[in-house]
């Protein structure tokens, strides 16, 4: 498995919107991935590209977390709904309309 880094995000072409998030603990660089499900995904990341917060991107309130290149492919290739159903296994109790 790949570990996943910014410039391994970049290779997919995918929408991304950066941004710096300021709280009382200081100044984070993050940044937003829109897959072609409409999917947006979250993360932080150093100045070396790599990324924090555990070394994950988050999705849907916390139900995804992904921190390979091979898992960011698997979830590009899946639609909304493929998405949805991979969640549900997971979480039974997930409500995909609070996300629809």
């Amino acid at each position: 498995m790949t570990k996943l880094t910014i410039d391994i995000i970049r290779t997919f072409r995918l929408r991304t919107r950066q941004y710096i998030d300021c709280d009382h603990y200081g100044d984070f660089p993050c940044f937003e991935v829109y897959l072609p499900s409409g999917i947006i995904l979250n993360g932080q990341h150093e100045s070396k590209g790599e990324l924090i917060d555990n070394h994950w991107l988050i999705g849907l309130g916390g139900h995804i977390e992904i921190d390979t290149k091979e898992e960011l492919e698997e979830l590009i290739s899946m639609n909304k709904d493929e998405t949805f159903k991979s969640i549900e296994k997971e979480y039974p109790n997930f409500n995909r309309e609070h996300y629809s």
